[in-house]
């Protein structure tokens, strides 16, 4: 699993450096090629609002004859802002620095909205994306996960 927020929080001064973004982008790619080139498999858990980026990722799993499946996971508006509020409770709480931190709380709502929507756009220009309600539980969610992945022809 690579998780970009992880690695760009991993970087000196990513905070103070909005480049830190780009880099840690770069370092996932980097990241998925040599994991794939390995004979594993990856998994990119990310919010990407950039179809440039996902066309990147496609295009690595396509070098090393993987499969590609993207999949979207759709909620409601006010339960992903309680997840934003929960997880960037969590992690303020484990003393973790992140990019959620940085959204202040009364903005919250109209950050969530606004990737929601700009997610949408991506999506909807996206026609081979999974859609996977993830309102329910973990493991129906999951459930669901497992098979738009099995979906994809390998």
């Amino acid at each position: 699993m690579i998780d970009i927020d992880d690695l760009r929080t991993h970087l000196g001064r990513w905070a103070e450096r909005e480049e830190s973004r780009v880099i840690a982008r770069r370092l996932a790619l980097a990241l998925a090629e040599a994991h794939l080139a390995a004979g594993h498999d990856v998994v990119v858990p990310q919010y990407v609002g950039r179809s440039d980026f996902i066309d990147q990722l496609a295009a690595v799993a396509e070098r090393h004859g993987a499969s590609f499946v993207e999949v979207v996971l759709l909620v409601e508006p006010e339960v992903s802002i309680d997840r934003f509020g929960l997880r960037r409770a969590d992690l303020a709480a484990q003393g973790v620095r992140h990019p959620e931190a940085d959204v202040d709380e009364a903005a919250i709502g109209e950050v969530v909205d606004d990737a929601i929507r700009r997610l949408a756009d991506v999506y909807g220009a996206r026609p081979t994306a999974h859609a996977v309600r993830a309102h329910d539980d973990v493991e129906t969610t999951y459930r669901a996960l497992l098979a738009a992945i099995d979906e994809q022809p390998h």
